[in-house]
């Protein structure tokens, strides 16, 4: 019922914002208004009062639909600004206006009845959604100026046209000091200031917009990312848990527990990369205060890439589970270049060492190569130039040099010292996953394999117990009679989609290394019912 209650009030909040837009363009602009502006009013303050009207109903339209998703700001924005614009029917009574004064008031006391509902904490505004904004609100001037001229034009030297009209108001919200429209009477003049006033007021809004995005936005500090280092290394099993460290994650840092989720928020959904980061013990209840941020906020949750090292805990805090793919992992004691199944690797690798190509580990901890860098820089501009600019981001690092922190480096370099590829490898509980590979156009076959293969030795060496190559998406979805009608959908994006996304080549290019296990990953979400 409730819900229903503010379905109707959104609905009806959308229709009085159109109401007092409309009702601020000068349809009376013969006899009535004349005599309002000459007689009972002054021009200045009927230009207020149009103003204040079709101002209210533009901000109440743009806030519908962030109150549709229980924002708690916007609901104290919309109650605010309907109080207001019933005042205002008040102080201008007319019979006609008491049925839309009314439903003015039952949607006033809906709002107010569902108010604990409204609980959604507000998004920090991105430079586009300002922009979206700004364009929205100046499209919806420049229609109400373009309008009010039109109905308005024995009032101005020269009007008479819709085009003129249109063509004058643009000039006025786009050149506010040199306007070249002409009030011909005391009419046209106040109506002038009435846009102007508007005008003025889109200026002022795109300013504040533009602004808030630098102002407002939260800064990660250094302590946060100490924090989260320090739980990574401690709770993090996930491989993908290291890049809880990338900019462009947020946190959620448990209050009754020790643990860490790093997420975005894309439209609704509250986006996790990996699992939870927190012990075994205090999983079920870090679960539960994630649950209640997103309740409270009116989000979606989704994990992505996560293990199934906590999938007792999510299905009993009533999380759903879909197959994303495996990722492709080597048990290193067990890591060799023997045998028939590394084969291909092998001779690649052979082909290489043949041309003098050469694999060191550059530590940027210890002491920095800007020589180094600056082709680490290149190989990485050349790479993202063939893939038409684009990278991925969130599931996947950068180079991370500016901050290298425990990442390990390995590079190819021909006789020459020329760089001819590198890997970055991210740590996680017992082994690393190679998160960055990336070759020179045109460096000889086998680069990658060389550098994959010889820091997989030197992990071995070095005792530790897993190696990485990541996920291959959509892999073996549908094997068995347990298969979801979602992941036989996966599995049939992966076996005829190809042109979109590599699915097969991206898993034939990590399978010749002959891995020695291939774990699931999952999609992990709440509520508990997989969707688009």
């Amino acid at each position: 019922m409730r819900k229903v209650l503010r379905l109707v009030a959104v609905v009806l909040l959308a229709l009085i914002a159109c109401k007092n837009m409309f009702v601020a363009l000068p349809f009376r602009a013969a006899r009535r208004v004349e005599s309002a502006y000459t007689t009972t009013f002054d021009p200045l303050s009927g230009a207020v009062r149009r103003a204040v009207s079709f101002t209210i109903g533009v901000v109440i339209l743009l806030l519908v639909y962030r109150l549709h998703k229980r924002v708690r700001p916007a609901w104290v924005a919309e109650v605010c600004l309907l109080s207001a614009t019933i005042a205002l029917q008040i102080v201008r009574y007319r019979r006609l206006t008491v049925p839309i004064v009314l439903v003015e008031v039952a949607v006033l006391v809906i709002l107010l009845y569902t108010q604990d509902d409204f609980t959604r904490k507000a998004d920090r505004i991105t430079v586009r959604q300002a922009l979206a904004f700004i364009a929205a609100s100046a499209f919806l001037v420049v229609v109400n100026s373009t309008v009010g001229l039109y109905l308005m034009r024995r009032h101005f030297v020269g009007g008479g046209t819709v085009v003129a009209a249109l063509q004058d108001s643009l000039s006025m919200l786009f050149l506010w000091t040199n306007s070249p429209v002409v009030a011909s009477s005391v009419v046209g003049e106040g109506y002038i200031v009435t846009l102007r006033i508007l005008n003025w007021g889109c200026v002022l809004v795109a300013i504040a917009l533009l602004l808030k995005p630098v102002v407002l936005n939260p800064v990660v500090t250094n302590a946060d990312r100490v924090k989260v280092r320090r739980l990574v290394a401690k709770y993090g099993q996930n491989p993908l848990s290291y890049l809880a460290l990338e900019a462009d994650k947020k946190y959620f840092f448990g209050r009754e527990c020790e643990g860490v989720v790093a997420y975005t928020v894309v439209g609704d959904v509250f986006v996790v990369c990996g699992d939870v980061i927190c012990a075994d013990a205090d999983v079920e209840r870090f679960l539960r205060e994630i649950a209640d941020f997103a309740d409270g906020n009116a989000y979606h949750i989704l994990l992505v890439n996560a293990t199934d090292h906590f999938a007792p805990a999510y299905a009993a805090a009533g999380f759903g589970t879909v197959k994303m793919g495996e990722d492709c992992c080597f048990r290193l004691a067990d890591f060799s270049l023997k045998g028939a199944k590394i084969q291909k690797v092998r001779a690649a690798i052979n082909r290489a060492t043949g041309l003098g190509v050469v694999v060191e580990e550059y530590r940027p901890a210890g002491a920095r190569d800007e020589a180094v860098e600056r082709q680490i820089a290149e190989i990485s501009k050349e790479w993202l130039g063939g893939k038409g600019g684009y990278e991925l981001h969130f599931t996947v690092g950068g180079t991370g040099l500016k901050t290298p922190l425990d990442r390990r480096y390995f590079y190819a370099r021909e006789p020459g010292g020329r760089l001819l590829g590198f890997v970055v490898f991210l740590p996680y509980q017992g082994g690393y996953m190679a998160d960055v590979t990336r070759r020179r156009p045109g460096a000889p076959q086998g680069v990658l394999e060389k550098i994959t293969v010889e820091a997989f030795l030197r992990f071995k060496d070095e005792g530790v117990t897993w190696g990485n190559l990541g996920l291959s998406p959509l892999y073996n979805m549908s094997a068995g009679d347990k298969a979801t009608f979602t992941e036989k959908l996966f599995a049939y994006v992966y076996e005829n989609m190809n042109t979109v996304y590599g699915f097969k080549q991206l898993h034939h290019a990590k399978r010749k290394f002959a891995p020695t296990d291939w774990v699931p990953r999952y999609l992990v979400f709440r509520p508990g019912r997989f969707s688009p």
